[in-house]
Order: structure tokens, then sequence, then C-alpha cells
């Protein structure tokens, strides 16, 4: 077995670059009390991203205090080069050396590469996208909670540790994802809306979605949807709105500004509307069978 394919190896000595840093707080551990899963202790972590003008690698040690400065050049000898965790990983170990040397400008490729390592990029989809559990990479989706289920304990390679599955609307698709670890514990609530970035796809045993090492979640501000709906059913509200009630039994609140007038006799209607969170701000012109629907303001 050649050196290169071993899970770790001792190099020649290698000129590299530092593009950047990144500190990472993240769960070590979890406590379970009265079906309450809570964080027990965290591991704080500092990430060197390093280039040799060719390949990138990443310099992990525990911690606040990166092992390489931002900007500058080493020669590093006797170092550990680790192709355990699917990235070229440098561990230092008490015989290895680090010379500061020489700057060198790095090609424009090889240092977004290193970057990459520590920031991926990731793809802001609809989620209606026909390949988007087979296109490959990290994606990141935006839409609103629709299941939810409570955080659970799930065994994996380094132990137990949080997931927690929700389905989420996206336009007119609903997508299932699992949040693992720290972000299965985010505080969320039926009918948020959220942003998941850094998502990995997964086919089996079902078509999903996970979050990642990367990822993180974020509560989000609907933003206004054109949708063309059938409703069933009208209430008057409170302050003059009207509630209307769409084939789906989802409920859509048109205020007294609009001025709508339904009666029971006018169901069912179709209707084209803009709406924010379920809250209708405009309504496309109606044909002239729907003409006296809307009051005079």
């Amino acid at each position: 077995m050649s050196a290169a394919s071993l899970p770790y190896s001792r190099p020649a000595p290698t000129r590299i670059t530092c593009v950047d840093n990144w500190t990472n707080r993240r769960a070590k551990s979890y406590e379970v009390s009265k079906n309450e899963i809570k964080i027990a202790s965290y591991k704080t972590t500092t990430i060197s991203a390093l280039s040799d003008g060719v390949r990138a690698f990443i310099a992990p040690v525990d911690g606040e205090i990166a092992l390489f400065e931002t900007g500058r050049a080493y020669i590093i000898k006797n170092y550990t080069l680790s192709h355990k965790f699917g990235r070229e990983c440098i561990f230092l170990n008490p015989n290895s050396k680090k010379f500061q040397a020489a700057s060198f400008e790095l090609p424009e490729e090889a240092e977004r590469s290193a970057k990459y390592l520590l920031n991926p990029p990731t793809a802001l989809l609809s989620g209606e996208e026909q390949d988007l559990f087979t296109r490959g990479g990290f994606i990141s989706l935006k839409g609103e909670i629709e299941k939810l289920q409570v955080p659970r304990m799930t065994r994996v390679g380094d132990g137990e540790v949080p997931i927690r599955d929700l389905s989420l609307r996206c336009g007119q698709v609903v997508v299932e994802v699992s949040l693992w670890r720290d972000e299965a514990l985010v505080e969320l609530s039926l009918g948020d809306h959220i942003e998941i970035s850094c998502l990995r796809a997964s086919l089996k045993p079902s078509p999903k979605l996970n979050s990642s090492s990367y990822s993180a979640v974020e509560k989000t501000v609907a933003e206004p949807v054109e949708v063309e709906l059938t409703f069933i059913g009208v209430l008057e509200g409170d302050g003059g709105a009207t509630i209307l009630l769409s084939d789906a039994y989802e409920e859509y609140t048109v205020p007294a500004a609009l001025a709508l007038d339904i009666a029971a006799d006018d169901l069912p209607i179709k209707l084209t509307l803009t709406h924010q969170n379920k809250t209708v701000q405009s309504i496309e012109p109606l044909g002239e069978m729907f003409e006296g629907m809307f009051e005079e303001v």
C-alpha cells in the first residue's frame, strides 16, 4: 500500500501559506433530562486553511489559537498528513518544526480552494428543482416549517447525537429535512420561516436533505408569494378583515383595507393573490362575474 493511500503519512518538508483561519464552537456532549436534550459541554476548534499553491489542506487545533497566522508563509517538517476524513489534514506533533518563510503568491484558484475548506460554496435553491437530490454539492433552502418532530438521540460513529426531522414547504413542494447535532437543538416552531445552509442530499431509505457541520439554521421573514387558489369558506374577522378558507383548509386573512366582499353564495371561488405568511397583500383584478365583490373605500 502506498503512503498516499494510508490514513496517515509523514511527507517531505512542505512550503505552505495560511489563507484563512476559522474558530468553531460545537457541542462535545449532550445530556437528556425529562425527555429534553441539552448540550452538556462544548469543544472549541480553530482550523487553518493552507495551500502549497496546488493542494489545499486544513490544520485543526483545539482552542482559539490557530497553528498558523493568516497571510504568512511557512516551511513545515515532520508533520503528519491525514486523509482519514476525506480532506487532507495537517497535524503538528512535538517533533514537528514550523519555519517562517518568504511569502509567495498563490494562484487565484488555489486560494479559493483553500477558503472553500472553511466555507464551502452552497447554492440557494427553490426546492422545486428536478435534480434537487442528485445535483451534488451543498445546497441551501428557504421555506416554512409544515411538520416538526421533537429532537431525539440517535447513534452514529462517534456516539449518540441529536437529530430532528422536519418538513419544509418550499413553494409548491414539501422537502424532508433532518437537522443533526447542534442544529437539531435550534429553537423552532411550526409555521416558522427559515433558511438552512449547506445541506447534503441522501436518497436512502427515502430522499431527504441533511444538515452538515457547515450548516446554519436562521429564521427569516416570509417573502410575498403569488398563488392561485380555490376558496370554499369565508369568515368575518376582527377589524373588518375577511378570512378565506382554501380547499386545502388553509386560512388567508384579507385586511379591511382591501375591502373584499365575498358571500357564501359566491363560493367556491378561484382567486389569484399575493400573500405574506397567509396575510393577503393584493388580489389581481377579477373578471366581470366578480364585479361588486370589492366595495368602494
